[in-house]
């Protein structure tokens, strides 16, 4: 027989459950150093590798990639006792007088426990569970002007905004650039417009920006192609955007409880506004610093009825990130409709304060309590549950 203690020990099992993470033995802070690259460039380099289950172990260092010869550990077993929670690995960049091939050049610097079954033979067992990475970002600038951009098509209440995210990665200043943006529904080209006008510095980032008043534009999937002009080069993008029958609103997005190392629990708030269930409901969360891709983020999907507000949740692992300013897309997805919105993230040691451009009110802290969205969810689930109280009760009462 189930009684009311059974039922209330299984709900605080569920509770504890849900409350542990898994962690690996090592992890690696900070996780990423990005070195511009300058002819016979020297730098020493350190980062901090940490005993998490403050436990006695060995663990060795070694290097991956086409760079590593470059790269000098200053050590590459590491021994610690259950006393010691972290330890420095120091290391030398020298690098050549050149590069042949532009881009970031990725040196990992890889941190592994050693299997302590086999310890003392000459050839060491990784624990690949417990392995981490310490990242060596070496940008080599693109020989003369060299921009890397992205588009986003931003809904605001008049219209759609188009942002172009623009950063030099080439050896010269660009004095100026701009774009012109076209719109097609299908194959026709139905709007073009042009943005402002803006220069860089070598590594400077910048924005492009226009917009689009809509008035009597007929509802439906639209396909935005840009072209930037920066002296005398060009570059073309594309992204999508969906006018009317998308029938989820974007309410909010927050980061409560948070501390840096540990797991982000982002809380997507949106809200059904059709007359029909949207099934499959799922967002994607893509996230970047400094021109460089950091995650790329997916939720669960999930069914929202008609009039209901639900929450989706994206998760990212920030072991071993920065404090600092990051950027990217976050995305709402069901069948073949795509809403998408660019973010901006400062993530500090105790929160992440969250920007959505176009959603009013987003900049939030990521140690505040988001009252108003997180209050009717808990009114909902409370009234749900005095509701099916009251239908038991009432059903034993006729019993």
């Amino acid at each position: 027989m189930i009684t009311k203690n059974k039922i209330i020990l299984a709900l605080i099992l569920v509770i504890l459950i849900s409350l542990i993470r898994n962690v690996d033995a090592v992890g690696v802070t900070p996780a990423r150093k990005i070195i511009d690259f300058e002819p016979n460039l020297k730098l020493s380099n350190s980062f901090n590798v940490v005993n998490n289950d403050e436990k006695d172990l060995k663990v060795v260092v070694y290097l991956e990639g086409d760079l590593k010869n470059y790269v000098k550990l200053s050590q590459t077993e590491l021994q610690f006792t259950s006393e010691e929670s972290s330890k420095s690995v120091g290391y030398e960049v020298n690098l050549p007088e050149k590069i042949q091939e532009p881009g970031t050049h990725e040196v990992n610097v890889i941190v592994s426990e050693v299997n302590p079954s086999i310890e003392g033979e000459e050839v060491y067992s990784i624990g690949v569970k417990s392995e981490v990475v310490h990242q060596i970002h070496i940008r080599v600038p693109y020989p003369g002007k060299y921009i890397k951009a992205d588009l986003y098509s931003i809904d605001e209440e008049d219209g759609i905004k188009f942002i172009i995210s623009m950063i030099n990665l080439g050896s010269e200043k660009i004095n100026n650039a701009k774009a012109t943006i076209d719109i097609y529904s299908g194959l026709t080209k139905i709007k073009s417009f042009e943005t402002n006008e803006k220069g860089l510095s070598v590594r400077e980032r910048g924005e492009l920006i226009t917009g689009w008043e809509i008035y009597n534009a007929s509802s439906g999937n639209y396909d935005v192609k840009a072209t930037v002009y920066y002296d005398g080069n060009k570059l073309e993008l594309g992204s999508k955007f969906t006018l009317g029958d998308f029938l989820i609103r974007l309410l909010d997005i927050f980061v409560n409880n948070f501390r840096l190392g540990g797991i982000a629990k982002f809380n997507i708030l949106v809200q059904s506004m059709g007359n029909e269930e949207v099934g499959g409901l799922y967002s994607e969360m893509d996230i970047n610093r400094d021109g460089q891709d950091v995650n790329d983020l997916k939720s669960a999907e999930i069914d929202v009825k008609t009039g209901e507000t639900n929450k989706l949740f994206v998760f990212w692992d920030t072991e071993g990130i920065d404090i600092g300013l990051y950027d990217g897309k976050l995305m709402l997805k069901y069948d073949d409709k795509v809403m998408e919105k660019q973010i901006r993230m400062i993530v500090k040691e105790d929160g992440i304060d969250v920007e959505i451009v176009g959603v009013t009110g987003a900049v939030v802290g990521g140690t505040n309590i988001k009252t108003s969205a997180n209050i009717l969810l808990i009114v909902i689930v409370i009234g749900g549950g005095v509701f099916l109280y009251w239908k038991l009760r009432k059903r034993k009462e006729y019993k």
